[in-house]
Order: C-alpha cells, then structure tokens, then sequence
C-alpha cells in the first residue's frame, strides 16, 4: 500500500489527473461503528473532487455510491482549530502508543440559502493512517459547532 500521510492526502489533487489513476485499496478508510447516520456503512474511500473544488474532497461508500460526504481538512479551511483526541478514541484508533500519523477531517455541507460551505467543528471525523481506521471524535469545546461557516468557497472555476 503507498504510504500517506495528511500533507500526501492534501496535495493528492494536484498530483493524479483522474480518479482511475488512484488505486481502490490506496485511500479506504473503516469506520468499525459507521459514520453519523450510516452506522452500518463502515468502508469508504478518500477521493479528490477536482481543482475546482480547493481543499474538497469526496469520502464515498465503498459499498455502493451512496453516501458520500464532503469534507475537508481543518487546516485548508479553518485558523486555530485545534482537535482534542480523549483517551477512549486513541484507544479505539490505536493511537495510545503516541502516533502521529493521523488524519482529521471536517463533514462538510452546503447552506441551502447561501449555497456557502459549513463544517462541522463539533464532531470530526479522525484516522489514524497507520491502520486506516476511523472515529468521528466529539468535541468537548462548545465554542466549535456543527455549522460553522466558512469562507473558502465550494467550488470557483478560476481554481482550475
């Protein structure tokens, strides 16, 4: 399996010219407990949306195309985030031996009025990228929410 790591997963973009140039089994992640409202779909795979889309990206199904989520990374979309990982994730990620090579994600979504992306601060999604496993991670600071603007917008043609 190729080696990645979250600087890798974020410039994946710029560095494959279409979505059959990614292996399958490359960019699979599990969730042992599902995802928000799919706790039975465990398996998706890490796919770049196109330049168009800046830091978006598309974690899709493994089982079938449905559901696929945008997300992105907290860094291309948001200052001072910081994710605080309890000691019962680390566990469950396998992280308790102080790994680092872990990657966050942000569940994005689109305002239906002002067609703006919003993320969810409150509850990202953490894998740990040496196993490939995954956990979305509550937050305990109020201050982050599950609608939280953002001003990278989704999708501005003169990205590409």
């Amino acid at each position: 399996m190729a080696d990645f790591t979250a600087q890798n997963v974020a410039t994946m973009r710029e560095e494959v010219k279409s979505m059959g140039d990614i292996a399958p089994h490359d960019l699979v992640f599990s969730f042992p407990i599902g995802v928000p409202g799919y706790p039975d779909v465990r398996n998706f795979q890490l796919l770049p949306l196109g330049v168009e889309f800046g830091p978006y990206l598309a974690l899709r199904n493994m089982g079938s195309d449905y559901p696929v989520f945008v997300v992105a990374q907290p860094y291309s979309v948001v200052e001072d985030y910081v994710v605080d990982i309890d000691d019962l994730h680390q566990g469950l990620l396998g992280l308790e031996n102080g790994s680092t090579n872990v990657l966050v994600l942000l569940i994005v979504s689109l305002d239906q009025k002002s067609n703006l992306p919003k993320a969810n601060l409150a509850a990202p999604l953490v894998i740990n990228l040496d196993n490939m496993l995954g956990f979305q991670v509550p937050q305990g600071n109020l201050e982050f929410t599950m609608d939280h603007q953002l001003s990278v917008p989704f999708r501005d043609m003169s990205r590409s």
